[in-house]
């Protein structure tokens, strides 16, 4: 009588195994690996000399690595920052001239460091996106909307103004917003992209905000929303 061939029965359940661990591997890596690359970068980066130009883009921390805000620098005293902000009352998105620690209220992880464009080791910006982000202050561009009239499009929507000479436009910053949405880019990693392509930024560099007098004594109020 032929016997009959044997089954590990244990195959399957260790390859069930393996396939878990895997999968849990790979969100363990999705989980920590913003907040570890942002720790990193906080660590390892340099700080620019002095004060940023204007026209510089600078981001910060917003949810311990997964969220960034952006803004640019245009000088001018303490108010230094152009920004979009989403209103908490009306959420629109409005852009308004802030603080650096009005910059960077709200949100967690590394709240106070600011990052600023850089080139060979100092700062590196553009005076006419200085002159277009001065321009839309307090300038009301409609409901905040997560994939096409942000912070991050806003100051994208900059610095191609400047790029092209022409004026700032709300529909092709929605626009170019909506497309980047459709190919599953970030948004921060297109401003990247633009800042080193339109500004020749070869770098981000931590900006010692606080450490400079002439910022001290800045209102310590939150912004209105972002």
């Amino acid at each position: 009588m032929d016997e009959k061939p044997s089954h590990n029965t244990d195959e399957k359940p260790n390859h069930n195994k393996a396939l878990l661990y895997t999968v849990l591997g790979i969100l363990a890596y999705a989980v920590i690996k913003p907040p570890l690359t942002t720790a990193i970068r906080v660590m390892n980066t340099d700080a620019i000399p002095g004060k940023p130009e204007p026209g510089t883009i600078l981001f910060r921390d917003l949810l311990t690595g997964y969220i960034e805000h952006s803004g640019i620098y245009v000088g001018g005293g303490e108010r230094c920052i152009v920004e979009l902000q989403r209103d908490a009352v009306t959420h629109h998105s409005i852009i308004r001239l802030v603080t650096p620690e009005e910059f960077i209220q709200n949100g967690r992880g590394k709240r106070e460091v600011i990052f600023a464009s850089a080139r060979d080791g100092v700062p590196v910006g553009n005076p006419e996106v200085a002159r277009i982000a001065r321009e839309q202050l307090d300038r009301d561009l409609g409901d905040y909307r997560l994939i096409k009239n942000n912070c991050h499009m806003f100051v994208f929507g900059c610095l191609k103004a400047a790029e092209s000479h022409e004026e700032f436009s709300v529909a092709k910053m929605q626009e170019i917003g909506l497309r980047h949405w459709v190919e599953r880019q970030m948004s921060l990693t297109n401003l990247i992209k633009a800042a080193e392509s339109i500004l020749g930024a070869d770098s981000w560099l931590k900006w010692e905000w606080r450490e400079q007098p002439a910022l001290e004594g800045a209102p310590k109020q939150l912004a209105p929303g972002l």
